[in-house]
């Protein structure tokens, strides 16, 4: 079984989806069958070698046909999941695509509402910024922006050239710009994309909160329901209709703006880590929330 050539790692609601199926275009990479690659975080999922794990994701002749590629949104959080996945591909292209971390937060937010596993309320945050940052929920949704912290543990770990750092708006206005460099450090020719209009994974909010939460369960590794039905069905079918009747529950409605007071207690919160991931990456990052919010402070 081949050894995954390019494993996207970060960051949750980010556009990570979407650049997996514009890099599974390409007729030299292998796309998993399902989004969240979990074999590196997920102690359950290692009951199972890794090459095990593969099958599931992959197309029984797929991958002697091209190279895997695969996407796991918060694996840049976890230093022993970053190491693992050293140990198992140390060649892999390791992407990670960074989003105002003042939008991704709300966005995440907004995710666990649809999904079910939370309910909307407009003092989250306020409540949150008063939590220890250890606390499960806190890391989940705050902690989940300090990318500066997180993608030096990454370097720490993976050579410099084969750790790549887009913007999330540099995806969304050309994911031609953000693929082609990606195909070339994997000594790929080039690919022109043909889906670069399609968003992936849209956040809508729920029909019912009560199905949200339920389908929430069912998704759940640990459920002995699902685990019982991985001998009988298979996995990726299972994944597939649990993801169908998650999408029949989706409404087209949007989740409300997020609150402008919301946004400046976030504003506040990340300016020093965004100013410090400008700085060890060079990225311009001054349309961010935070260096933005402290710009027009600095001007009054």
């Amino acid at each position: 079984m081949d050894r995954i050539a390019l494993m996207i790692i970060g960051a949750q609601k980010a556009g990570t989806t979407s650049l997996g199926h514009y890099l599974g275009e390409h007729p030299a990479l292998v796309e998993s069958h399902l989004m969240e690659f979990t074999w590196f975080t997920d102690p359950v999922a290692r009951e199972a070698p890794i090459e095990a794990f593969m099958e599931r994701f992959y197309p029984a002749t797929g991958v002697s046909d091209g190279s895997p590629i695969a996407k796991l949104s918060n694996l840049y959080m976890f230093d022993d999941a970053i190491a693992r996945l050293r140990e198992h591909n140390p060649r892999c292209q390791v992407v990670m695509v960074v989003r105002d971390p003042v939008i991704r937060a709300y966005s995440a937010y907004t995710m666990a509402c649809s999904d079910g596993w939370t309910q909307h309320r407009p003092d989250f945050f306020r409540d949150l910024l008063g939590k220890a940052p250890d606390d499960e929920l806190h890391r989940l949704f705050l902690g989940y922006g300090h990318y500066a912290e997180r993608l030096a543990a990454v370097r720490k770990v993976f050579p410099p050239d084969q750790v790549h750092v887009f913007r999330f708006e540099d995806l969304e206005r050309d994911p031609q710009g953000v693929c082609d460099p990606l195909f070339k450090a994997l000594d790929l020719t080039p690919w022109v994309l043909r889906s670069k209009e399609q968003v992936h994974n849209p956040t809508r909010m729920s029909r019912s909160a009560r199905v949200a939460t339920w389908m929430h369960w069912l998704r759940r590794e640990e459920n002995p329901l699902k685990r019982m039905v991985r001998g009988i069905m298979p996995y990726t079918t299972y994944q597939r209709m649990a993801l169908g009747l998650q999408g029949l529950n989706r409404s087209g409605r949007r989740f409300p703006p997020m609150d402008p007071s919301t946004e400046r207690l976030l504003s506040a919160y990340y300016l020093e880590r965004d100013l410090e991931l400008q700085r060890v990456t060079g990225l311009d990052l001054s349309s961010w929330t935070s260096i933005r919010s402290a710009a027009a402070g600095a001007g009054t």
